[in-house]
């Protein structure tokens, strides 16, 4: 996993071309509501939302994707851990989308920050912060690997 703000992003364009691709995206486009397919096997979606509490996300993961998790205004908790270290529960049916449970490093992503998570980067995402939930504008970026 990395985690940086976006105005670090080229110093991660050597990671591949899609995640060059992806972040010169979410650099330039952070207000777009509608999904874009970007040229490298990358779709785009920039939402609002609202953060959750813990209890109602779980944690996931991929074999074949990586995630970029941006977020243009607000800010959300996350938690990762390595995929290995938790206990795996199921694969979702007809999705690259592995479920698990366990406990895993929290952090604070703020406006102008990403995380990138790669298939070993197990990961829940959209967690209110200490001050209760809040209204989050994220891209997130799925990227065929």
């Amino acid at each position: 996993m990395i985690v940086d703000r976006i105005e670090n992003a080229e110093q991660y364009y050597g990671i591949g071309e899609a995640v060059r691709e992806a972040l010169l995206f979410l650099k330039e486009h952070s207000e777009e509501t509608q999904p874009v397919k970007l040229t490298h096997d990358a779709t785009v979606k920039i939402l609002p939302y609202e953060t959750l509490p813990d209890e109602k996300r779980k944690w996931e993961a991929h074999d074949h994707l990586i995630d970029i998790h941006y977020v243009a205004q607000g800010t959300e908790d996350i938690c990762w851990a390595n995929r290995n270290e938790l206990k795996f529960l199921r694969r979702e049916e007809g999705k690259d989308v592995l479920r698990f449970e366990g406990e895993g490093t929290r952090m604070t992503l703020s406006a102008g920050m990403f995380a990138i998570m790669f298939p070993q980067d197990a990961h829940k995402t959209k967690l209110a912060g200490p001050d209760g939930c809040e209204t989050v504008l994220k891209g997130i970026v799925k990227i065929s690997c």
